[in-house]
């Protein structure tokens, strides 16, 4: 045998091995993918598997990039599955958003989730138009840090929630009364289980009236339409020029459909009502 023929016999051996590797590789990757499929059928990860009344999580969605200890990265694993199986707004139950706000005075609370969560879900399943029953709750249990994300992420305060946290105060102000009065308890004996060092009642206020005062029309076109409906082909009653200062009465979400959540119910200097897009709203 020559040499020629020696180094071709070689050639054909080493491409043949090389063949069979990828093949096996191939059929690896495709057992794993399987498995991994498999998995997530079997394994549903609902939403209260991540978050729920009992839950501690004080990191942040940044820390899972590199989790610093098992419980980030078995939480990591967790979202994983549930973002695999959840992908879209559909997917996604609004209400969840409730058990991301801190109940802050309530003494026995064995509860506390990181604020930046509930900024991550609104974004992830573009929630901007669901917020309305989430403000409520975050005024009414004091949880400041959820009330600025939720004007962060785009609600406007309207004179519902001014009047909302108005009444949170004057519950809070009752309840502090009761615990200086009679060392914490009710009347008749019971517990409040309101701590009243841990209110934030006042600040959520101030920062809601401030909010609320500055709410003005924001428009490229330097000005915009009031329509007598809450969608884009209403009858315009007015064009109000950029800059003007509103009153916004309510934020428009339930009971109509999707091309007519996110407009707000307000009225003009002049005391005239119809209804803007919020993105045509401004509070800065």
């Amino acid at each position: 045998m020559t040499n020629l023929n020696i180094i071709f016999l070689i050639l054909i051996s080493i491409a043949i091995l090389s063949c069979e590797k990828k093949i096996g590789k191939n059929q690896l990757r495709n057992q794993a993918q399987v498995i991994n499929s498999n998995k997530v059928n079997l394994e549903t990860i609902k939403f209260s598997d991540l978050f729920n009344e009992g839950s501690i999580i004080k990191f942040s969605p940044k820390e899972l990039v590199n989790p610093s200890d098992d419980e980030i990265l078995d939480f990591k694993e967790k979202l994983d599955l549930y973002e695999d199986q959840n992908t879209v707004l559909e997917d996604f139950e609004p209400e969840n958003l409730k058990i991301l706000v801190n109940d802050e005075t309530f003494s026995e609370s064995n509860h506390f989730v990181n604020s930046e969560w509930l900024d991550y879900y609104i974004k992830k399943y573009h929630l901007e138009n669901y917020l309305k029953d989430i403000m409520k709750i975050a005024i009414e249990q004091e949880d400041y840090n959820a009330v600025k994300v939720l004007l962060k992420d785009g609600y406007i305060i309207s004179s519902k929630e001014l009047n909302i946290a108005k009444d949170a105060k004057i519950k809070a102000d009752e309840i502090k009364k009761i615990n200086l009065k009679n060392d914490g308890l009710h009347e008749n004996g019971d517990p409040t289980f309101y701590d009243s060092n841990a209110s934030m009642i006042d600040d959520i206020l101030k920062f809601i009236e401030e909010k609320y005062n500055k709410n003005k029309i924001y428009d490229k076109d330097g000005y915009t339409n009031l329509r007598e409906d809450a969608n884009v082909n209403s009858k315009v009653i007015s064009k109000i020029a950029s800059g003007k200062h509103i009153m916004v009465l309510d934020n428009i979400e339930k009971n109509v459909i999707e091309s007519q959540k996110g407009w707000c119910y307000i009225q003009t200097e002049e005391g005239l009502k119809g209804y803007i897009h919020k993105s045509r709203i401004a509070s800065n």
